[in-house]
């Protein structure tokens, strides 16, 4: 019997050629617009950076936190009337990337909810 506790045959999330791929694969049809991807409550826990998701966009592949809240997706991807609803900024680190909503689709004041990050 094997009592080891790591799962040597993990599975990566797979890549998607988009957002709007991934979105229409793993988001719409789970019919949830609340919550976390994660489905953990909300506040902060230990899954808050298990990657959920993975996508390519502008050129580059993008990891998707857990943490990251399904209305904040879903906002993005129904911004069919901007050109790109997903800009690029620095982390406040400076060592990546990261993705965030383009400024007509962001609300003031509220708090980031989507985790996006480039893979390096």
């Amino acid at each position: 019997m094997n009592t080891t506790r790591h799962n040597p045959l993990k599975v990566k999330p797979v890549t998607h050629h988009s957002f709007e791929v991934w979105v229409e694969a793993d988001i719409l049809p789970k019919k949830c617009t609340q919550g976390r991807l994660d489905g953990h409550p909300n506040g902060r826990s230990n899954h808050d950076r298990k990657i959920n998701a993975r996508f390519k966009h502008q050129g580059r592949t993008w990891e998707v936190h857990g943490d990251t809240r399904i209305e904040v997706v879903l906002r993005a991807y129904y911004a069919v009337d901007i050109d790109d609803p997903l800009v690029t900024e620095r982390t406040n680190t400076n060592k990546r990337y990261c993705l965030n909503l383009a400024e007509p689709i962001r609300k003031a004041k509220e708090p980031k909810y989507f985790y996006v990050y480039e893979i390096v």
